[in-house]
């Protein structure tokens, strides 16, 4: 649930400001496939509604189905990733127009106005153990962002993400990290993320 979204302001020249609103919510049911104390794999199906606004890249409604994976290979290093598709459902040429100026907001910066492929891979390792008095399984990860539009164009986004996340107790956490997109139109030189977590 983002409840705040900075973007660029699609209704106004390039350059006059940011738009600032509620972002697009999204709800992802899990089903696991397989886990054992070293892995683990889902299959997920996120789903994307439209509780934005389309002059920031926002308002997009969109399935999202992939294949996701964890695993901890040696000592404290950490590899997750995934593949899948992501599918827009609310199509309108007025809106598209606007989403296309932010295409990559929302959920992991999935797409607003067109279908892609999408792939995600983040190494990390963890720094600090479950019982630290403080920053609790803190990890620091770089993970990568691809996302190849597979209707209308040809657009290939490609981003590096160098961040953090460490546990406060009771199943909260922290993440935090910085995007630098490397490929593709791009609305943004840098992205700030900051999350607030919490695990059912």
């Amino acid at each position: 649930m983002p409840f705040v979204t900075s973007a660029p302001d699609a209704s106004t020249a390039i350059g006059s400001g940011n738009w600032t609103d509620f972002g697009d919510l999204t709800i992802a049911p899990r089903v696991l496939l397989a886990e054992d104390r070293r892995y683990t794999l889902t299959t997920n199906l996120f789903v994307r509604l439209p509780t934005g606004d389309a002059r920031n890249g926002n308002g997009a409604a969109s399935l999202s189905p992939d294949l996701e994976f964890w695993t901890n290979p040696i000592d404290r290093w950490v590899v997750r990733g995934g593949v899948g598709v992501t599918i827009p459902t609310n199509f309108s040429p007025a809106s598209a127009a606007l989403q296309r100026f932010n295409p990559w907001t929302g959920f992991n910066a999935s797409p607003s106005p067109f279908a892609s492929f999408d792939a995600r891979l983040a190494v990390g390792k963890y720094l600090t153990p479950a019982d630290a008095p403080i920053f609790k399984n803190f990890v620091a990860y770089l993970a990568t962002n691809l996302h190849t539009e597979l209707s209308g164009g040809s657009w290939t986004y490609f981003s590096l993400t160098p961040g953090f996340r460490f546990g406060l107790g009771n199943e909260w956490y922290i993440l935090g990290g910085l995007e630098v997109p490397l490929s593709g139109p791009n609305p943004f030189e840098t992205q700030t993320i900051f999350q607030m977590i919490k695990n059912f």
